[in-house]
Order: structure tokens, then sequence, then C-alpha cells
């Protein structure tokens, strides 16, 4: 069994998929709030995915009072196993594995959805990988005004 728990931000049109091989049956089931606009005083945003790099980078910066990231994607898109490191630096505070969101192998083809953290202005969602350009992030976002 594989449970992956958001939430997840989707726009009108867009699909959840999986794939098994040929002697496998998926059974899946999809619990699902419908808003007809965003609620007042928050603002939903899905940021599109970035690849990590062989340096530490900014990958979210909070703007807002108060920013909850419920959800933090992590695909390992290479044919080799890598170790992505992803960590939330306070505005004007430093890196350090005290503040790791993820620090893990994944598995050629490999996705793990993490949860992220309640961000103050200014926090930031920094991250590395020793190889370039293999790693997708997409970090889901609610701000609160």
């Amino acid at each position: 069994t594989v449970t992956i728990e958001g939430p997840f931000f989707v726009d009108a049109g867009d699909t959840v998929q999986a794939q098994a091989s040929a002697a496998s049956a998926i059974a899946a089931r999809l619990e699902v709030s419908e808003l007809a606009g965003q609620p007042d005083g928050y603002v939903l945003q899905a940021a599109d995915g970035e690849f990590l790099t062989d340096s530490w980078t900014t990958r979210y910066t909070a703007s807002g009072t108060v920013v909850v990231v419920p959800a933090i994607s992590i695909c390992n898109t290479h044919t080799a196993a890598l170790r992505p490191q992803l960590e939330c630096v306070p505005s004007g505070g430093t890196q350090n594995a005290a503040r790791t969101i993820w620090a893990d192998t994944l598995e050629p083809g490999e996705t793990a959805i993490v949860p992220g953290p309640v961000m103050q202005t200014g926090d930031m969602i920094r991250g590395i990988c020793a190889t370039t350009n293999q790693i997708a992030v997409r970090i889901s976002s609610v701000k609160v005004n």
C-alpha cells in the first residue's frame, strides 16, 4: 500500500495518474475538497517544478504574514539513485542540518511527497543535489494574509 497525503492544489482539467506493471492492479481513493474560489484571507499557490543544481539555491521565499507549505514533491528523473537535500532557512538565518526538510536517497524515477514547514516572511526553502538538473522539486503553499 502506498499512501500519498496532500493537500495538493490542481487546476480544472488537471489529471491524477497512476502506473503499474501489466501484472498489477491499481485501486485509488481520492478525497477532494473543491473550492469555487480562494477562501477570504488565503492565497493558494502551486509553483511549477524546478530542478535542483549542484549549489545551494533558493527554491521558495515566503511572502505574507504566514505561509503554510502543506506539500513538497521531490522527483528523481535520473537513471541513478540521487540524494537531494532541502532546508528551511529562517529570514536572516543560516543553513544547517537542524533545518533539514529532506536529505535522503531517491531511486531512479522515485518521487517523495513530504510535508513542508510553516514559514514567516523572508523564510526560504533552499535545495541542492550533486547531480544537476535531475531532481525536480514542486512546492505548494497557502499564504495567510
